[in-house]
């Protein structure tokens, strides 16, 4: 089965208009879950705007990155738009890597990786975050696993997630839906 056969198609959530989006409804219900009552939550990789909209009915301010680029530069206006809705979401049209000053260090109580794909894009994007996550912070990583096993870049998600837990920076709080959750290891990490 297709993996667009899986995605939830609904316009609402929770009695609320949102965009459409990759997410099944399981991982609407996460985001949910980890988002209430954080005071900062960041997304990396907004794609059309859906878990940004459903951040921002939990948490205080959410804060979503994305430079829309590869066959997307169109899209920014029309996600912009939607965002521009939420008076708690801002848009931030940047690579991971160039929108990390606009963060204070110890400020991110919950960082969604849901950027790049690559081994080294999941690795680089949480090393390059970890000094502006609170103590106690989540971090939720998209695409670590398809119902249907049918995309590649899965595989590349879940090495970089082994290389982050091996480095002893992250620690399994669950999986579920296509993310892998934990926390982070800040007294432990091995590397700088």
């Amino acid at each position: 089965m297709p993996v667009n056969d899986f995605l939830d198609k609904s316009k609402t959530f929770e009695g609320k208009e949102i965009p459409e989006g990759q997410l099944i409804l399981q991982d609407q219900q996460l985001l949910k879950k980890y988002s209430i009552n954080k005071n900062l939550v960041v997304e990396l990789g907004t794609f059309k705007g859906r878990g940004a909209v459903i951040l921002s009915m939990f948490a205080k301010q959410v804060i979503t990155v994305d430079f829309f680029g590869k066959g997307r530069p169109n899209n920014y206006e029309l996600v912009k738009k939607d965002l521009d809705k939420h008076k708690n979401i801002k848009l931030i049209k940047k690579t991971t890597r160039e929108a990390i000053d606009k963060f204070q260090n110890n400020s991110i109580d919950l960082l969604i990786q849901d950027a790049g794909h690559s081994i080294e894009a999941v690795v680089d994007d949480i090393k390059a975050y970890f000094p502006k996550l609170k103590n106690d912070a989540i971090v939720m990583i998209h695409d670590f696993k398809y119902m249907d096993g049918s995309c590649d870049a899965s595989m590349d998600v879940k090495g970089g997630v082994k290389y982050l837990v091996d480095n002893k920076m992250l620690k399994l709080i669950e999986i579920a839906g296509w993310y892998w959750i934990g926390k982070i290891h800040k007294e432990y990490t091995t590397w700088n």
